[in-house]
């Protein structure tokens, strides 16, 4: 917790206002509460973080948000303004088991209420162990409703809680509420979206509401545990493949790409086809900074730290994805980023400095490697495509990008802010494997852009790889996009 202080004239015991701005990551926090403790004055940060409060020497604020740490600052009279620098859970990594465990992909109603609670005496309750009279909301109830605020919410809706429109005031059993909002108490609750509530409590007895939502600790320990079976589910792909389609060459970026972001990705892509690492980094450091909710801007940024050898930092943040995203998309980010955390346990688990327990979903480094991994990613969400697998056998898999196929990948993706998809070919075997690609569009005049990562020798202590870019301007024109060929392999390793 880094805290700045400008000093001005002293002030006595006379109240006087303080000016402040509450940080996370450099960046404004907004909706953060900042309260006087010991009283009910308190305030919450606007769009830029900014707030304002009257105070005076002596008096201690308590800074909180939902999903962060609270804390304590000790107002003294030479200030009159401060920044507050906020730290999330994320040191809590270093204490989490993760596993690829087979387990129930739903929430048993018993599991929903085992979370521990501090209460306002310092007491804990422990609803699933607790004989108080306890109502309880979940997600998809809250997701439908529509109000102000909790208060606004909950008032009425269970006897003996009444809202108080006058006050703004939720009742319990005639007491003012309290809030328990992911470990912090609140007298007033702050601006949260309903959508983000997983488990809402009131516990009527202890005149409290309980709620834990989707940046909680404990519960994304739950959900993580529960959902690894996804990542289990991998593409692979024994057949060979029939050529078929013409060869269209595509070598070039060319379109002056009007999102910003999506030029810096392109951008990105381009550095790293050309082994710039270092400034493919920034590119990607930008573009976190711009889009920190994203998925893919984890794994990017990520990915990037690790193909310059920056392993450890690789594995920080791989681990805060684990920690910001659900892993819900099993054919997408998950599966790529459960691959790239199983390559540095097994290939660099000194460098990485990994100290939490990861559990590999192969049981060992043979069974992890593969002779050919291909990671296709996209500069936009909008971009439809269609894949066609094809090799000697005649067999072909066709993999289809598009909300007319696959509707439902596609706006979970959106969802989660990823546009990545990875493959493998377990045995390439001696002969030739082909991947075409037909481009859908994308509903914009500019292109969309195309990045496919060719590692062979997956996991090896042969491997090497290939980056290369595409700018996908034709449309509904099946072209050769990759020739897959043992040959390419033999090449680089007599090298």
């Amino acid at each position: 917790m880094f805290l700045l202080c400008t000093a001005i004239q002293a002030q006595n015991d006379q109240n006087f206002r303080l000016q402040g701005q509450v940080t996370y990551l450099e960046k404004p926090l907004p909706d953060a509460s900042v309260l006087v403790e010991g009283t009910k004055r308190g305030t919450l940060t606007d769009d830029g973080g900014f707030f304002s409060i009257q105070v005076k020497p002596g008096d201690r604020l308590v800074i909180s948000r939902v999903g962060f740490r609270p804390h304590t600052v000790r107002v003294s009279e030479k200030d009159t303004a401060m920044t507050i620098a906020m730290d999330d859970y994320s040191e809590s990594l270093d204490e989490v088991t993760i596993t690829a465990k087979k387990s129930s992909d739903t929430l048993q109603f018993a599991e929903r209420l085992d979370y521990d609670f501090r209460l306002r005496d310092g007491s804990i309750l422990n609803p699933k162990r607790s004989a108080s009279l306890i109502h309880y909301m979940g997600n998809e109830e809250l997701k439908k409703r529509s109000a102000a605020g909790l208060p606004e919410l909950l008032g009425g809706r269970f006897s003996g809680v009444v809202f108080d429109l006058k006050s703004n005031l939720l009742f319990i059993r005639g007491v003012p509420a309290y809030y328990i909002i992911d470990g912090v108490q609140f007298a007033y609750p702050p601006a949260i979206n309903f959508e983000d509530i997983i488990h809402l409590f009131i516990l009527k007895q202890e005149k409290a509401v309980a709620v834990i939502t989707k940046f909680n600790p404990q519960y994304r320990e739950k959900l993580f545990k529960q959902r690894q079976e996804k990542l289990l589910n991998k593409n692979i792909y024994t057949a060979d493949d029939q050529a078929r389609g013409s060869l269209q060459a595509i070598t070039e970026l060319s379109a002056d790409l009007p999102d910003r972001m999506e030029q810096l990705k392109a951008e990105a892509y381009i550095q790293q086809q050309a082994d710039q690492h270092l400034a493919a980094i920034e590119n990607y450091e930008e573009i976190f900074k711009q889009r920190p909710t994203y998925a893919q801007s984890y794994r990017d940024l990520a990915n990037a730290y690790l193909e310059a050898g920056k392993y450890d930092r690789a594995w920080r943040l791989y681990m805060a994805y684990v920690f910001n995203h659900e892993l819900e998309n099993q054919e997408g980010i998950g599966e790529i980023l459960y691959s790239e955390m199983e390559w540095l346990y097994f290939n660099k688990l000194q460098a990485s400095k990994i100290k939490q327990t990861f559990e590999p979903i192969h049981e060992n480094k043979k069974d992890f490697e593969r002779d050919i991994r291909l990671v296709f990613e996209w500069t936009d969400s909008e971009a439809e495509f269609e894949l066609e697998f094809v090799g000697p056998d005649q067999r072909v898999f066709n993999f289809e990008h598009s909300y007319r196929a696959n509707s439902e990948l596609l706006q979970k993706e959106r969802s989660m802010g990823s546009s990545s998809k990875e493959f493998s070919i377990e045995d390439l075997g001696d002969q030739e494997w082909l991947v075409n690609l037909t481009y859908l569009g994308n509903n914009k005049s500019t292109p969309s852009y195309l990045k496919v990562t060719t590692y062979y020798d997956w996991g090896k202590p042969t491997q090497f790889s290939e980056v290369q870019v595409f700018p996908l301007e034709k449309m509904n024109l099946k072209w050769q996009l990759l020739k897959l060929s043992s040959n390419v392999r033999a090449q680089q390793v007599s090298r």
